[in-house]
């Protein structure tokens, strides 16, 4: 009798903690999941403004050296014409 209640005491704690670690299971791909998203997201931000800057980066060049070109045409001119 005592056997019995014993085993019976064993098999639902093994239950519990099957149930347990399934559960945990569950709750750590949620998580995962959750994570896997948000660094997408971050990582689509990363993107997005890395684009802008070498957009803003391009543009500035090209304003710089365009004025740059001017400077040196002029004094060519200049040198050219004294």
């Amino acid at each position: 009798r005592l056997n019995f209640e014993t085993k019976k005491k064993r098999k639902g704690m093994i239950c519990a903690l099957m149930i347990q670690r399934y559960y945990r299971g569950h709750l750590g791909r949620k998580v995962s999941k959750r994570w896997k998203m948000k660094r997408a997201e971050i990582n689509a931000m990363n993107a997005l403004m890395n684009g802008c800057a070498i957009a803003i980066s391009r543009i500035w060049r090209g304003y710089r050296d365009r004025q740059r070109a001017d400077a040196l045409r002029k004094e060519m001119a200049e040198f050219i014409v004294a």
